[in-house]
């Protein structure tokens, strides 16, 4: 078998989108090849602590952990006194992975955090002199979630330098494509995925009296519940939230609470973190499940498709998503009749639509069932990626 050099900054057992999708991959890849895993220790605090329910025949898997402590009040000190940040000391240790590697590799694929992963991934191709595979799950330079911008140059080289980038999202593709048209060639599809074992599981229907909505995630910056909350608040003036519970669970930052506390809905009940099989007991115990992405404020926030989305699939329930119009969200729920969308802008529509929600559930009409696309199965896609990897090391060779 062939060895890939897997490097990723987020992995099991650490909690976290980014962890959850890498844990897939790898649960399907490792029949394939021979896998090194470069990763990062796990916290005992912090948004990334550890979830031992991902993936967890991963966690003691042939991996080498890089020592980066991290943590919100401790980056605020490294930033004041101007020291390396946790991505920088994953970077900076290139030198030590190479020592205590256990394998040459044939190929090293890269994902996660690109100015952590792709950067440590771009030292070791130089050194190993194979080629290499880069995974996005989100943009790069064009990220309004971070300060990119000095990656420019960096963006380029690294992808010049790869012999293949995945994306997440055929907007992603496009968006690429039409960034760097000389390179157009090197991007291709590798979507955020669900795993089929899940989809396994029976659908249970909710015969109490209560309609649950639900939204697993964290909130962060422009990524709120504000829009939610607005609607909710008018909906109980207009005295119809009797029967409605709504859940949030997930990480959130102080706004993001704030936001919450002071709406002073009482028919809210924030579950705070919680791990990733109790994710999806919730997410099947709920009727509707609710996804909240940020207001566009470039052409690359429309790229981004929520591993989430994907959970949510594996469920086979009704999905509500407030995202931009043409978003790749937007575009999944159409292209798969998973549910309904609507723009952040769009209140008087949201509002309408839940009440009809209400109406339905209280007449005991049953919601929309599916099955989960397979095209965004982890089983097709680990096996697209095997593929994709022997042909890059047979077209090296």
């Amino acid at each position: 078998m062939k060895n890939i050099l897997f490097v990723s900054m987020s992995a099991p057992p650490q909690k976290g989108a980014e962890s959850i999708q890498v844990g897939r991959y790898l649960k399907y890849l490792k029949s394939a090849f021979n896998i090194e895993l470069i990763t990062t220790n796990t916290p005992n605090h912090s948004w990334v602590r550890e979830d031992r329910s991902i993936a967890t025949e991963l966690i003691t898997n042939n991996r080498l952990e890089i020592k980066v402590y991290r943590g919100k009040f401790l980056n605020k000190i490294l930033h004041i006194f101007n020291r390396d940040s946790p991505e920088d000391r994953f970077v900076n240790n290139y030198e030590n992975v190479i020592k205590e590697l256990k394998q040459n590799p044939d190929i090293i694929y890269s994902r996660a955090l690109p100015h952590s992963s792709t950067l440590l991934a771009k030292k070791l191709k130089d050194h190993f002199k194979v080629p290499w595979v880069i995974h996005l799950s989100d943009p790069w330079e064009d990220n309004t979630f971070i300060n990119n911008k000095n990656n420019s140059s960096i963006e380029h080289e690294c992808f010049n330098s790869a012999a293949i980038v995945t994306l997440t999202s055929d907007l992603a593709v496009q968006f690429y494509k039409k960034k760097y048209p000389e390179l157009r060639n090197k991007f291709v599809l590798m979507p955020n995925v669900f795993d089929e074992e899940t989809t396994q599981r029976p659908r249970f229907e909710n015969n109490n009296d209560v309609l649950i909505i639900t939204h697993t995630g964290n909130f962060y910056g422009s990524r709120n519940p504000a829009i939610i909350l607005n609607v909710l608040s008018q909906l109980k003036q207009e005295k119809k939230l009797q029967n409605v519970k709504l859940y949030f669970a997930g990480e959130m930052d102080a706004f993001s609470k704030q936001l919450i506390e002071t709406s002073n809905l009482p028919e809210i009940e924030v579950l705070g973190s919680i791990n990733l099989d109790e994710s999806i007991e919730l997410q099947q115990k709920s009727d509707i499940l609710l996804i909240i992405n940020k207001k566009q404020e470039t052409i690359a926030d429309l790229t981004t498709l929520p591993s989430k989305l994907l959970d949510y699939c594996s469920t086979r329930k009704p999905i509500l998503a407030i995202t931009p119009k043409g978003s790749s969200t937007d575009s999944f729920i159409s292209n798969y009749g998973v549910g309904h969308s609507f723009d952040n802008n769009q209140v008087i529509e949201i509002k309408n639509h839940i009440i009809s929600l209400i109406d339905d559930f209280k007449n005991k009409k049953g919601f929309l069932s599916y099955e989960p696309p397979r095209k965004y199965g982890a089983i097709y896609n680990a096996e697209k990626l095997s593929n994709l990897i022997n042909l890059v090391i047979e077209n090296n060779s």
